[in-house]
């Protein structure tokens, strides 16, 4: 959230994007519903700066904040994540399934690609799949790696 705020975050991202050779289009920048709250103009305004890079914006963690659908609307994302929380729910909850399958649809109808985070079991995994959320990350897959653990990680899989 502070790195938003920086007045040269632009400049600071186009450098290292100089000096790492990644192409803006590998490059997903995470927003909390929190970090957007404070001088929003601003971080709008960087985002847009940034966009044509190719840079892409996440808002993380999504309906645990402040949730203003505005934002969905506002913003230049391409990425909503879904908190774990209300994956974690899907096994026992009716009411945690009808919000996650709303997020999805709405997202979708934004053109937004979804993330569920917190993917801890199968079940979990084929009702995300089945409702069309395009990504899914969680001890499911893989607990977090170094980067050396996940070069074996891809080598192996």
């Amino acid at each position: 959230a502070a790195q938003l705020h920086r007045p040269d975050l632009v400049n600071l991202v186009v450098q290292i994007l100089g000096e790492t050779g990644l192409s803006g289009d590998r490059l997903v920048l995470e927003l909390t519903e929190s970090s957007l709250v404070e001088d929003i103009e601003a971080v709008v305004e960087r985002m847009h700066a940034l966009k044509p890079l190719g840079v892409r914006f996440a808002i993380d963690d999504f309906g645990t904040g402040y949730s203003s659908f505005a934002y969905l609307a506002q913003l230049p994302v391409s990425r909503l994540k879904i908190d774990q929380s209300f994956v974690t729910a899907l096994t026992h909850s009716a009411e945690a399934t009808k919000v996650v399958t709303g997020l999805v649809e709405l997202a979708h109808r934004l053109q937004l690609d979804v993330v569920a985070e917190g993917v801890e079991n199968s079940a979990q995994a084929a009702f995300l799949r089945q409702i069309g959320c395009n990504i899914l990350q969680g001890y499911y897959y893989s607990p977090p790696l170094s980067p050396d653990e996940f070069l074996q990680f891809l080598r192996s899989h």
